[in-house]
């Protein structure tokens, strides 16, 4: 016997990437693509975001050197930066940085009592056998930094 759960995805959250002029998508696509997909740095993302933005502007310009104002909307939605597009995508998620010994074990930050900074261990506990305790240095710096 199989049960169906029925799902209505008209509530979900939409990115708001989907409400942009089609060229912005694209160009949008294209600078975060450039950093997750090819690995280009951010500062190198951010000039190929500029660039395009510059191209369009002049594809768009008129004879009289003005746009029309669907063309300005379209050139306001473009960001300037590689954050901006990511977070017009929601690819900007919460991430959690683990501390990974040379063993391979790894530990999750805890908070301090009433603090909001990650705490880590300063040892591996970690027990390889069961005569043995692995002990090596968790944190880089003298701060107890990673």
């Amino acid at each position: 016997m199989s049960s169906f759960i029925y799902l209505s995805v008209d509530t979900l959250p939409q990115a708001p990437v989907n409400n942009l002029d089609e060229i912005t998508q694209i160009i949008l696509f294209l600078g975060v693509a450039c950093i997750v997909i090819i690995g280009v740095s951010r500062s190198s993302c951010d000039l190929i975001m500029k660039i395009m933005s510059i191209i369009l502007f002049l594809a768009l310009q008129r004879s009289d050197n003005g746009l029309n104002s669907s063309h300005t909307n379209i050139l306001k939605q473009i960001p300037m930066t590689s954050e901006s597009a990511e977070a017009r995508f929601h690819l900007n998620g919460k991430t959690i940085p683990y501390n990974v010994c040379s063993c391979h074990c790894t530990y999750a930050p805890t908070y301090g009592p009433g603090s909001t900074t990650l705490v880590y261990p300063e040892w591996c506990t970690h027990c390889p056998t069961p005569m043995a305790i692995c002990g090596e240095a968790l944190l880089v710096g003298t701060d107890g930094e990673l």
